[in-house]
């Protein structure tokens, strides 16, 4: 009888014990560190990276190799199509200032899915080619991207555009070369608005048998070779705007000779005025704004 007691008492604690775990005590999901907040070193810019699950991959390597460079955030999720950018991206800028922001939309955007936004039928399967259309049709995309670089202009920050990654493959409702079209619709946006264009789809594009690991995402590899080029795109937009090396003189004489540029000095006045009030040094490719 003692026996049979002891045997429901043990497994009333066992019951107790899963409650326990099902209710909170299980152990917290692992959190991408890519994902984490850092903690900004005061003397150096800041920098936000805008993106999807391509960008969570190169963000550590970026961060890495900007080390004494820049505070490198990111925003805390897979920035996805540009419907999430336009819903999302004033929780993403925050209240404080970004010296340089580089992003990309167009994975998201592109990937076929069927009707009510899903990615694979009841059966469980993925768009083939013919099947379902674009989360964001390529018109919508383009009216998106407008909308998101001015809103990141309006920042005050030097913007850089990443082009959209290879896809060399039919994989998942994503279909070989259907990135190249997004892209010529980026690269035209680009121009039309000036901000500064980061082509990591050239980066890459040779080597995708190599670098790609499901015809979409890169191994470490072909994720090093992106944080490059992203680390390099985002160290000329901090150090060297436009006139890196040149004179005073010579800068300010070719202000003058170039109307077209007239904005270019209210964007340079801008990052001066910031790096004064950080009280940070001036580079001196920025003083002929004093002239």
């Amino acid at each position: 009888m003692r026996k049979l007691q002891m045997r429901k008492q043990f497994r009333a604690y066992g019951a107790f014990l899963i409650m326990l775990i099902s209710t909170g005590f299980a152990a917290e999901p692992k959190v991408d560190p890519a994902l984490t907040a850092i903690t900004d070193r005061p003397s150096l810019p800041r920098v936000l990276l805008i993106g999807n699950s391509i960008s969570i991959a190169y963000t550590l390597p970026v961060r890495a190799l900007l080390a004494d460079v820049a505070n490198v955030h990111r925003i805390p999720a897979n920035g996805g199509a540009t419907t999430i950018g336009l819903r999302d991206l004033e929780r993403w800028l925050g209240e404080g200032h970004w010296d340089v922001i580089h992003f990309n939309f167009g994975l998201g955007d592109l990937r076929h899915v069927f009707p009510g936004n899903k990615v694979q039928n009841e059966k469980g399967e993925y768009p083939r080619p013919g099947e379902g259309a674009p989360r964001v049709p390529l018109n919508a995309y383009e009216n998106n991207l407008r909308t998101l670089i001015n809103r990141l202009k309006a920042t005050g920050a030097q913007v850089i555009f990443a082009t959209t990654t290879p896809l060399k493959d039919d994989f998942h409702g994503y279909f070989a070369g259907h990135e190249l079209s997004y892209n010529d619709v980026a690269r035209k946006i680009v121009e039309e608005t000036g901000i500064r264009l980061n082509d990591l789809h050239s980066v890459v594009v040779a080597r995708c048998p190599e670098l790609q690991v499901d015809h979409v995402h890169f191994n470490t590899e072909g994720n090093r070779q992106l944080a490059q080029s992203v680390a390099a795109s985002i160290r000329a937009a901090l150090t060297a705007p436009v006139m890196t090396g040149w004179p005073a003189d010579k800068a300010k004489e070719y202000l003058e000779l170039k109307p077209s540029q007239a904005g270019l000095r209210t964007e340079l006045a801008i990052t001066l005025a910031r790096l004064s009030a950080a009280a940070r040094p001036v580079p001196r490719h920025y003083e002929f704004i004093r002239l």
